[in-house]
């Protein structure tokens, strides 16, 4: 029989209106005996082998003031399966003065430093919480982070830029912290 552990999937994102969100799902799988493939919405996620248990996780956007169910569903060789159904909504969220200074709309592939006199963490995701994935030291003002085209508002209205670092990790950084530089 197969096994399905969704380990997390927040029930609220945020965003600023008119905006989007990024929902982050993640878990894992096990079947003893059988393959098994775990879809969510109908979508193929991941495929495991019989035997092992398999980490898994899937992206998914939601626009400001929106909701979306996501049926997460585990099938074997055997067509046994288990389901869940968790459900997102997005949150609008005043970012007031939190947003970054811009003066041209941002596009995918400009860059920026980091502004501040001390390091600056590259996080795993949008928020404090989140696994330092890379870290800019403080008298480094040079390394350059391209922005990827997202970004996320977190619960405190800080909007977080997904960049690709100066060492080819992708991750988040908030945008006060950081200086547009094309």
């Amino acid at each position: 029989m197969p096994i399905l552990n969704v380990t997390s999937c927040p029930s609220v994102v945020y965003a600023a209106e008119n905006q989007v969100a990024e929902v982050y799902i993640e878990g894992t799988m096990f079947d003893e005996k059988k393959s098994c493939i775990l879809k969510i919405n109908g979508e193929t996620i991941e495929i495991s082998s019989p035997g092992s248990t398999t980490k898994w996780s899937a992206s998914f956007y939601l626009a400001a003031g929106t909701s979306r169910e996501f049926l997460i569903e585990l099938v074997n060789d055997n067509d046994l399966s288990v389901s869940t159904v968790k459900s997102v909504y997005c949150e609008k969220v005043d970012v007031g003065g939190n947003v970054a200074d811009i003066t041209t709309p941002l596009k995918s592939g400009c860059e920026f430093v980091k502004k501040k006199p001390y390091g600056l963490n590259i996080r795993q995701y949008a928020g404090t919480q989140y696994k330092i994935v890379d870290y800019i030291s403080k008298d480094d003002y040079t390394s350059k982070m391209i922005f990827v085209g997202l970004y996320q508002v977190d619960n405190e209205g800080y909007i977080w830029y997904e960049v690709v670092s100066p060492n080819g990790k992708n991750g988040y950084v908030r945008s006060d912290l950081v200086r547009r530089i094309n």
